[in-house]
C-alpha cells in the first residue's frame, strides 16, 4: 500500500508564536467536522467530495487534468465559527504541488466571506521514496473562522503525473468548536485515513516559525 511510509513535518505560520505553541498544547484539541462547499475544479473520478471522508477506502480529491495554478479547495464548518488549530494534510504520492496556502474567513455565507492568508508550507517532490509514500504536512494555527481556504500551487513533474495534476487524499482539522456542532474526544491518533497510528509526542509541542512572505 502507500501508506507504509509517512513523513512528519512540522510548521507554523506568522500568526502563530512559540507562547501560543506551549498553550495550544496543553489544550485539548477535537476533530472538527466539515464539508467541502467549493473548488476551482476535479478529476470525475476523485471528487473533492471524497475528503468528507475518512475512511480507508477514500481516493481523495484530485484537480482536472491539465488545469491552471493554483488550484483552490474551500471547507465550510457547517456556519459555526470553530477554532482551528492544527491543519493536517495527506498529498496524494505523486500529483504533488510544489505549495499549499492556508486561508481563514469568517462570514454567514461564502460569498460574503473575505479570507485572511495565513501562511504557505512547500511539499517534497516525493523522489526518495519513488513516489511510493505519502507526505503527511501538520501546520499548527490558532485562528477562529467558518470557512478555511487551501489554494494549491503548480505540480511536480514525474512519470506518474502524465495529466499535470495536483491531489489531497485527505484533510484533517483539529481545534475546539461550539457545543452544538459536536466534537470528537481529545485526539491522540490519526484517523484510519492518515494512517491510524498514535501521534508522536512532539506533534502537540514543536513548532517551526513563520513561512509567511
Amino acid at each position: 500500500g502507500h501508506l507504509t511510509i509517512v513523513w512528519f513535518d512540522f510548521f507554523s505560520f506568522d500568526c502563530f508564536s512559540e507562547k501560543k505553541s506551549k498553550q495550544q498544547s496543553s489544550s485539548s484539541m477535537g476533530k472538527l467536522t466539515f464539508a467541502v462547499i467549493s473548488c476551482t475544479g476535479e478529476d470525475p473520478e476523485f471528487p473533492a467530495a471524497e475528503l468528507n471522508i475518512h475512511s480507508p477506502t477514500t481516493k481523495g480529491w484530485l484537480s482536472p487534468r491539465f488545469c491552471e495554478f493554483p488550484q483552490e479547495v474551500i471547507l465550510s464548518f457547517k456556519g459555526n465559527k470553530v477554532r482551528v488549530q492544527q491543519v493536517q494534510f495527506l498529498s496524494h504520492q505523486s500529483k504533488i504541488a510544489t505549495k499549499l496556502e492556508l486561508y481563514v474567513g469568517k462570514a454567514d455565507s461564502l460569498p460574503e466571506c473575505s479570507f485572511k492568508r495565513l501562511g504557505y508550507m512547500s511539499l517534497d517532490n516525493n523522489e526518495r521514496s519513488g513516489h511510493r509514500a505519502r507526505e503527511l504536512k501538520s501546520v499548527y494555527v490558532d485562528s477562529q473562522c467558518t470557512f478555511l481556504k487551501v489554494r494549491l500551487h503548480k505540480c511536480y513533474i514525474n512519470k506518474y503525473n502524465l495529466y499535470n495534476q495536483v491531489g489531497l487524499i485527505a484533510i484533517n482539522v483539529l481545534g475546539e468548536a461550539d457545543h452544538a456542532l459536536g466534537l470528537d474526544g481529545p485526539t491522540t491518533r490519526l484517523p484510519k485515513a492518515l494512517g491510524g497510528q498514535d501521534l508522536p509526542d512532539h506533534m502537540s509541542q514543536k513548532s517551526v516559525l513563520a513561512l509567511d512572505d
